[in-house]
């Protein structure tokens, strides 16, 4: 009898939240445009599993100088677990239903993203993925505007400020540590990619190998430490290095205001910890590989 009740609760539930048709992408609408579907969620129960499914909405805006728009983008997440509830997949679908404005860069699009949640600052997109003992949460950025990533890391990024501004470079390291290499062996020697992009597009991804096999085995594959400096009097280095204030420019700027900024990455190895310490240059807003500083004899960066 309670199983009944319990089945009958979420069948009543679905209908009464079932969203309405409709989910076209409207660009430039008139002053009443409406958007028709609704938000909702819906639970399914078998034997072996537990399926959830949801959809909601978030609005954006996208204030750039050289991007003014605006709009609202649609969510669809499912999960999957087991009833035990001690394992679970989710899959989340990103979609525009609406822009404020018509432009180039604002076009209708559909991303699925292995995550478990969803936000929205700096005029971007954020998906989280949760990680667990032997993995980090891993994030992937994306423009709200066309759905292309930006950028991936783990723990946490980095970023250029320009004040007053929503405009940034993004700067974030990928680990191996992620849910995708998790449990498997890792044969190319990767420590990571570095990634440098803008809230517009994604502009350099940069693969960091150690050279010798047998050294390989002793890194640490964890997110390394990363310091952003400057020697640019005019900017500030805040939050203990995770950024950079670029104090004396406005968005209307140009590649050359992106330079004199360098990437301090430590990555350590052994059983006594010793630090192997990068130096990668930023300058004309891209990373300076010509220039960086590393033991070449142990890191290959390419």
């Amino acid at each position: 009898m309670y199983r009944y009740l319990v089945l009958l609760f979420f069948a009543c539930s679905f209908y009464a939240c079932k969203p309405k048709t409709g989910n076209t992408l409207v660009i430039a609408p008139s002053k009443d445009a409406i958007i028709k579907d609704s938000a909702y969620a819906k639970m399914y129960i078998t034997a072996t599993e537990i399926r959830r499914e949801s959809v909601d909405y978030i609005t954006f805006d996208f204030s750039l100088y050289k991007e003014k728009n605006a709009g609202v983008l649609k969510i669809c997440k499912k999960t999957i677990s087991n009833k035990e509830l001690t394992k679970s997949t989710t899959q989340i679908q990103i979609q525009p239903v609406y822009f404020t404005a018509q432009s180039a860069h604002a076009k209708k699009y559909s991303v699925d993203v292995n995550a478990d949640e969803i936000s929205f600052k700096e005029a971007s997109i954020f998906a989280k993925k949760n990680g667990n003992d032997t993995t980090e949460d891993w994030y992937s950025v994306y423009n709200p505007l066309n759905g292309e990533m930006l950028l991936s890391f783990t723990n946490d990024y980095y970023d250029l400020v320009i004040p007053n501004s929503k405009e940034r470079r993004y700067i974030g390291f990928q680990s191996t540590k992620t849910e995708f290499k998790s449990g498997k062996e890792t044969t190319d020697h990767l420590l990571g990619n570095l990634f440098y992009a803008s809230n517009m597009y994604q502009i350099q991804q940069l693969q960091i190998k150690v050279l010798d096999e047998k050294l390989y085995k002793n890194f640490s594959l964890y997110t390394p430490k990363m310091v952003l400096s400057t020697s640019n009097k005019s900017y500030t280095s805040i939050d203990d290095g995770r950024r950079i204030a670029l104090m004396n420019i406005s968005e209307q700027n140009t590649s050359m205001d992106f330079s004199n900024i360098v990437v301090e990455i430590t990555f350590y190895y052994g059983t006594d910890a010793q630090e192997l310490i990068c130096f990668i240059p930023i300058t004309d807003d891209k990373l300076d590989l010509a220039n960086a500083r590393y033991d070449k004899k142990l890191l290959e960066i390419k």
